[in-house]
C-alpha cells in the first residue's frame, strides 16, 4: 500500500487510542463532512410549520456546533470507554453532544468495536448505536470501513484458539513493527499499526473486566461479519468502488507483512475464515483489487494471503500460477506488476 495515497489520509485525522486516554490533548484535525444547506420556513403561520421550523433551526445549530479540541478529545475518551465496556446506555448519550467531526470520530470506534464481540446481545447493542450515530449525522464511512478492515486483519491475525487476544497481540506486534522497517513503509504506516494493536489490548482488557472467559470463535467471527455488513448496508450509496478497494487493500497489507509468522495450520483455521468472510464481502460491494494484492502477496511470499485470496469469489485471477515457474518484478509496491514465464 502507498503510504501517501492510504495511510495518509487514513491516519491523520483519528482520535487514536493514546490520544483519547486521560491527560493526552494532542490531535489531529479532521476534515468536515460536506452537507447540504436547509432551506427555512418564513411567514407561515401554521402552527404544523412552525414546529418543523423550530426542530430545522435545532438541527442547523447542531449542525454548525464545533466543540474544541480539548472537548472533542473529552468526548471521544469518554466514548472509547463506554464502547470498549459495551456501556450501550452511556454511549448513546455521548452522540447528542457531539458535532460531526466528532460524529464520524464515534462511528470509526463503534465501527472498529464489532472485532471483539462474542454474544448477539453485544452484536445488537453495537447494531444499534452504529445505526443512531448515522443518523445523527456521521458521514466518514470511507474513513471507517479503510481502518477497520486494517484492524479486522490485525485482529485475525492474533486469533489463537489457545492462547488470549492479549497474549498473541503481544507476539504479533512486533514482528509486524520489523516487518514494516524492513520494507520502509513510512512513519505513518507504523503509527497506524501500532494503534491497530494498542486498539486490541484496550478491547481485550475490556472482555476480561466483563469476566468472558469460554470463546466460540466460530460464532464470533459470524457475529462479527454479520455487524459489518449491517454497516456496509448503513452505508449504502456513501461507500464507492474505490472505497471497497482502498479497504481491501487496507485489509491485505497487515496480512503481506506478517509473511509466514502465523502458526501452522493457520490458513484453515477460523482466523483465516475471518479475513476470507471480511474480504469477500468487500469484492461483493465492489473492491476490484484482488489480482493487484495477490501478486503482491506472492512476491512477498505471503503463502497463507495468497491461499485465502484464490478462496475469494471474484471475476477472475490472471495468475494462477505456481511460484517456482514464474518471477514477479516490480516497479513500486501495488505499482505495475510484469509476470515473466521461465
Amino acid at each position: 500500500m502507498d503510504e501517501e495515497k492510504g495511510f495518509g489520509d487514513l491516519a491523520s485525522p483519528e482520535v487514536k487510542i493514546e490520544e483519547s486516554r486521560p491527560g493526552n490533548s494532542a490531535y489531529g484535525n479532521d476534515p468536515l463532512i460536506r452537507r447540504e444547506p436547509k432551506s427555512m420556513s418564513r411567514g407561515c403561520c401554521c402552527s404544523s410549520k412552525r414546529v418543523e421550523s423550530v426542530s430545522s433551526m435545532k438541527e442547523d445549530l447542531r449542525l454548525e456546533k464545533r466543540l474544541s479540541r480539548q472537548e472533542r478529545v473529552e468526548l471521544c475518551r469518554q466514548f472509547q470507554g463506554a464502547v470498549s465496556s459495551y456501556n450501550w446506555e452511556l454511549a448513546e448519550s455521548l452522540i447528542k453532544p457531539a458535532d460531526p467531526p466528532t460524529l464520524n470520530d464515534e462511528l470509526c470506534m463503534a465501527l472498529d468495536s464489532i472485532w471483539f464481540l462474542g454474544t448477539h446481545q453485544e452484536l445488537e447493542g453495537v447494531t444499534d448505536l452504529i445505526k443512531k450515530i448515522i443518523s445523527n449525522g456521521a458521514r466518514d464511512f470511507a474513513r471507517a470501513a479503510m481502518r477497520t478492515s486494517f484492524l479486522a486483519s490485525c485482529v485475525s491475525a492474533c486469533l489463537h484458539p489457545s492462547m488470549s487476544l492479549v497474549d498473541t497481540a503481544a507476539v504479533m506486534a512486533p514482528r509486524l513493527h520489523k516487518q514494516l522497517q524492513e520494507c520502509n513503509a513510512g512513519a505513518r504506516a507504523d503509527k497506524f499499526a501500532g494503534w491497530a494493536f494498542r486498539c486490541i489490548d484496550l478491547h481485550s482488557r475490556g472482555e476480561k473486566n466483563r469476566g468472558r472467559l469460554s470463546r466460540n470463535l466460530a460464532l464470533e467471527i459470524q457475529l462479527r461479519l454479520a455487524a459489518f455488513r449491517t454497516f456496509l448496508d448503513l452505508a449504502g450509496s456513501h461507500l464507492t468502488g474505490r472505497d471497497f478497494t482502498e479497504a481491501f487493500d487496507a485489509a491485505c497489507y497487515p496480512l503481506t507483512l506478517f509473511l509466514s509468522t502465523f502458526d501452522p495450520g493457520w490458513v484453515s483455521g477460523v482466523s483465516a475464515a475471518a479475513v476470507h468472510g471480511l474480504l469477500s464481502l468487500l469484492v461483493e460491494r465492489g473492491a476490484d483489487n484482488v489480482n493487484q494484492c495477490f501478486l503482491e502477496a506472492s512476491r512477498c511470499g505471503s503463502t497463507d494471503l495468497v491461499r485465502i485470496l484464490l478462496q475469494v469469489p471474484h471475476h477472475a485471477i490472471v495468475c494462477l500460477i505456481s511460484f517456482k515457474c514464474c518471477q514477479l518484478l516490480s516497479t513500486s509496491r501495488y505499482g505495475n506488476l510484469v509476470l515473466f514465464f521461465l
